[in-house]
């Protein structure tokens, strides 16, 4: 039942965000429509689990909630279209490489899938979901006396999860690696619908490729792990940032504040982006205080069931346990900043080619990238994870072969996606400059 009950919230959140969002792409609009469900159905286990209520009750009503507004929609407007215009003004070649590449994709994916995924996918988050459907101890999943086990962490994955084993009957490792994957599809779509969306077709379908075909993404998005969860949700709010319109703009930016917020329910990693993205947006945006109360209003709901998650439920994260003068010890230990700084810069050099070489491409073109609202974000947010490996209680080399690779990969889409998108932008500026240029010549030689 919860799988019908999660479609029909889907189709009433795409009519929403169709009628209220300045977005023209299907695609875009319907996983936008899919992941703010899957964020309101976690955010409801969360609370059925703390009160107690059936389970079987909680999925009729999170059936009968959308199946009413679409009965009162239809009613109202006797018909409801999706307008597939922007697929069908694709050209053939363009849908059909994208089928291909989808379909690559895919294979590569099921091909490198593990059953159950990687260490974090069955020691922390599937086994956090076998826990949750436990209506009487899911509770146990919050101690810290099992550290390795990571209590603290936020419920999006597993609770998404264990609804499904729920509603199934059934701990099926399929679940775990359908969600896995549809995440992954989630994510390059994402990419490539937004470069459409702002007519940048070449250059998406370059970037599309270059995540489809080669190994930037792979072997994470096989592993199960929630870091590509979070990778979706810092790429969010940033891709409908750069489809904010200039009219109107209020409505989409409940959503960016949203899914900013919503980051922070998915791995903890999440509070630290929602902070950095929030004094940044707050500081361009200081004049407009409209822009910034909707962005207030969209991040409320996420915000809220996150505290009373961490205050009601969450024991205290293991990165924490230190005193003030260990951690003191640690900031002033520049042996520590060498380590780190040594690591990371050759683990990027072997295995991060393309953002790199992408980074020094996009300011040798335009240096002014690194004032952009997204690389100013993204970097703030990788100078906070090199002070968590300054002061964490474990072996630094340690800490570091098993966490650096996947921080990496939480930020490498948005960074490709934004350089790859400052690179377009950047072409068709000096394209219209060109364009101009050229009136202007042939205009005087007419004279």
């Amino acid at each position: 039942m919860i799988l019908i009950a999660i479609l029909f919230f889907c189709i009433a959140a795409y009519i929403i965000v169709d009628e209220h969002i300045a977005l023209n792409n299907v695609v875009l609009k319907s996983i936008l429509s899919f992941y703010f469900t899957l964020t309101i159905l976690s955010f409801c286990y969360l609370f059925v689990l703390a009160l107690g209520i059936n389970f079987t009750l909680f999925e009729i009503l999170f059936l009968l909630l959308p199946l009413a507004y679409l009965v009162v929609y239809f009613k109202k407007n006797n018909t409801f279209k999706l307008h597939f215009d922007t697929i069908k003004n694709e050209s053939f070649f363009v849908l059909l490489l994208v089928l291909i590449l989808l379909s690559v994709f895919s294979y590569h994916y099921f091909d490198a899938a593990i059953r159950w995924g990687e260490w974090d996918a069955w020691a922390i988050w599937t086994s956090h979901a076998k826990v949750l459907t436990s209506d009487t101890y899911f509770s146990n999943l919050f101690t810290d006396k099992i550290s390795w086990t990571h209590p603290d962490y936020p419920l999006f994955l597993p609770a998404n999860i264990a609804i499904v084993w729920k509603s199934i009957g059934s701990h099926s490792a399929f679940v775990p690696a359908i969600f896995a994957y549809i995440t992954a599809v989630a994510l390059v779509l994402v990419i490539l619908t937004s470069f459409l969306e702002k007519k940048h077709a070449v250059i998406g379908l370059l970037l599309f490729l270059a995540l489809t075909y080669f190994d930037v993404l792979f072997p994470f998005v096989v592993w199960q792990y929630a870091d590509t969860v979070f990778a979706l949700f810092v790429l969010l709010p940033f891709v409908l940032l750069q489809h904010l319109p200039k009219q109107q703009p209020y409505k989409i930016l409940v959503l960016i504040g949203f899914f900013a917020a919503a980051a922070a329910w998915v791995k903890n990693e999440g509070i630290m982006f929602f902070g950095l993205f929030s004094l940044v947006f707050f500081i361009k945006y200081c004049r407009n205080f409209k822009l910034i109360t909707h962005f207030i209003l969209g991040a409320l709901l996420p915000l809220s069931v996150l505290f009373f998650f961490k205050i009601k439920f969450a024991p205290t994260n293991d990165l924490m346990d230190g005193s003030t003068n260990e951690y003191a010890e640690k900031l002033v230990d520049f042996e520590n900043y060498k380590v780190i700084l040594n690591f990371a810069y050759t683990f990027i050099i072997d295995n991060c080619k393309l953002l790199y070489m992408s980074l020094i491409a996009i300011l040798i073109l335009n240096y002014k990238y690194i004032y952009s609202f997204c690389f100013l974000v993204i970097f703030g947010l990788l100078v906070a994870y090199f002070f968590v490996y300054v002061t964490t209680p474990y072996d630094i080399m340690w800490h570091l072969s098993t966490s650096l690779n996947r921080l990496l990969h939480q930020v490498t889409p948005i960074l490709l996606y934004s350089i790859f998108m400052a690179f377009a932008e950047r072409l068709k500026t000096l394209y219209v400059a060109l364009g101009v240029k050229r009136n202007k010549t042939r205009k005087v030689m007419r004279q």
